[in-house]
């Protein structure tokens, strides 16, 4: 994710700094214009205000790409946020438990999803123990002290038992995300189930079904994954493969891939796998 958010971030930059060499070479020559020879060629001032105008068309369909890209880094960060957070959860429950070789296949596996190494010590469980209270001294100053604590742990534990379980019930049901954490675990296929599919906008799916849905994320897996293919797929390549991906109904079948974060569609509506 941090990836995602750099190369975003890059785009940004690039693009504000063209918008400010263009404005600053416009400046230069009205400047130019000014102060010199006021008889010029019209051909050549037409000739010059097509490249402008070309530049800047560049740029308005450069901006366009960043916000769609921005788009799709919000949308799968919306997918990744609850299973970051069940996977947190998980770890806290083992490491209170027990470490071993489970906990740390989940820290590795919320690693790769996070894109970055988390610190060792935040899920090491923790060894200092309270002193017993029946063994701490009892002189009178500090009577008040010692069952204020007393209190104070016994709510903090409550509460916190509490929220556990108000928090980890809404994520273990929601069946979208279950879906995503199987197919991110699988190496085998795994089809788009019902929920992940009424989860994407009815703008997006159209009249488009979920078994032709299925059935095309099934080809493109078997082509990327199973014939070891890295290349991007074209549409003529597509119909080669037997999909119907042209039309407004082929094409919402790679759309709602694409919204799960299952596929990738660039600007010459070529396809790749994720």
């Amino acid at each position: 994710m941090e990836a995602a958010a750099g190369l975003l971030e890059a785009q940004f930059q690039k693009a504000e700094s063209d918008l400010n060499y263009l404005s600053r070479k416009l400046e230069l020559r009205c400047q130019n214009y000014a102060e010199g020879d006021c008889r010029k060629n019209p051909m050549e001032l037409l000739q010059k205000l097509k490249t402008v105008k070309d530049q800047y068309k560049s740029l308005v369909q450069e901006a366009a790409e960043i916000q769609k890209a921005q788009a799709e880094a919000m949308d799968y960060f919306r997918i990744q946020l609850p299973i970051v957070m069940q996977l947190l959860q998980e770890m806290q429950a083992q490491t209170q438990m027990q470490g071993g070789e489970g906990t740390r296949a989940k820290i590795e596996e919320l690693q790769n999803l996070l894109g970055a190494e988390l610190p060792s010590a935040a899920f090491q469980p923790q060894s200092g123990k309270l002193t017993p209270v029946d063994k701490m001294p009892t002189s009178p100053s500090n009577h008040t002290s010692i069952s204020c604590v007393q209190e104070a742990d016994q709510e903090k534990c409550e509460d916190s038992c509490d929220k556990n379980e108000v928090d980890n019930n809404p994520v273990k049901e929601d069946p979208v995300v279950l879906q995503a954490m199987m197919r991110a675990s699988s190496k085998g296929f795994v089809e788009v189930s019902l929920e992940e599919f009424e989860s994407v906008s009815e703008l997006v799916r159209g009249r488009v079904k979920l078994v032709d849905v299925n059935s095309t994320y099934r080809t493109l897996w078997k082509h990327f994954k199973e014939g070891n293919n890295s290349a991007l797929l074209s549409v003529a390549d597509m119909h080669k493969m037997g999909l119907r991906v042209s039309g407004a109904t082929g094409k919402a079948k790679l759309k709602v891939l694409r919204s799960l974060k299952l596929i990738t569609i660039s600007s010459k509506e070529e396809v790749k796998l994720v």
